[in-house]
């Protein structure tokens, strides 16, 4: 009878820890759109590392890039290093490039704009090319990677903004240890590209958008039920002055406005 309690324990503690390490998650923040997603062994970056832009928006600084490019503590599990779009503000090429070459293992994903400013300034792209996967940015284009046990679902999105209609961009549903995070990138508000792939049937924990989807994006965010959202791409000059809009009625709004700001999402 007692061996019988004691497997019984055996099994709670082990089902408890199972729950933990799938159904919680750590999402950092590295400037402007950039986060980490940390969830038990895994850890996936997204527009983690750029260089500097005309704009104001917050950049990663010398010891999160240090940090990223090194493997280093927190960002020393990342198997996969996603980019939206190149625009300077999101990506940076000869970043993209060195964090290949130092990390054997490592991947890369984003889109042919995003492969060929890498190719074009490597001195070695025979050694990384076949670690970075191309999005398809074709109208309604939708690609599937399978990448380390993640899985990220890039989706043509159009960069907002006409003056932008040249400029690729991909969104990134990454299904990782048991949760949805959905990042649209510089994506347009417009309900009916996000529809189109039907993305109110995957069941997304947390969504990423950019500020505009604060006074733009309320049926794209009502449209995919995220139980939690993240805004990002936030001038710091602007940041109090958004804390005050109402357009998306959610007390539980996060913005990101500060290097290193973190969550932890518990499932």
């Amino acid at each position: 009878m007692r061996k019988v309690f004691c497997f019984f324990i055996l099994v709670g503690v082990f089902n408890t820890f199972l729950h933990s390490q799938t159904d919680s998650v750590k999402i950092g923040y590295t400037g402007n759109m950039g986060v980490s997603i940390t969830t038990g062994g895994d850890q996936v970056v997204i527009d983690a590392l750029h260089k500097g832009n005309e704009w104001g928006y917050l950049i990663p600084d010398e010891k999160i890039r240090d940090q990223i490019l090194s493997k280093e503590s927190p960002y020393g599990k990342i198997k996969i290093s996603l980019a939206t779009h190149w625009h300077t503000d999101h990506f940076n090429e000869e970043f993209a490039d060195e964090f290949l070459q130092r990390n054997l293992s490592a991947k890369k994903i984003g889109t042919q704009q995003i492969y060929e400013k890498i190719s074009d300034v490597s001195d070695n792209f025979e050694k990384i090319k076949k670690r970075i996967f191309i999005t398809d940015n074709s109208p309604k284009g939708k690609k599937i990677f399978d990448v380390d046990n993640i899985k990220v679902k890039a989706y043509n999105i159009p960069h907002y903004g006409a003056r932008h209609s040249d400029v690729q961009n991909s969104g990134y549903l990454v299904e990782i240890n048991g949760l949805r995070i959905f990042h649209a990138g510089d994506g347009d508000p417009g309900l009916e590209y996000y529809s189109q792939y039907n993305l109110d049937k995957e069941k997304i924990d947390i969504a990423i958008f950019p500020t505009w989807f604060i006074s733009r994006g309320g049926p794209v965010i009502n449209y995919l039920k995220p139980s939690k959202v993240i805004i990002t791409h936030i001038n710091p000059r602007g940041a109090d002055e958004l804390k005050t809009v109402t357009a998306i009625k959610r007390p539980d709004l996060i913005l990101f406005t500060e290097l290193e700001q973190e969550i932890t999402y518990n499932k």
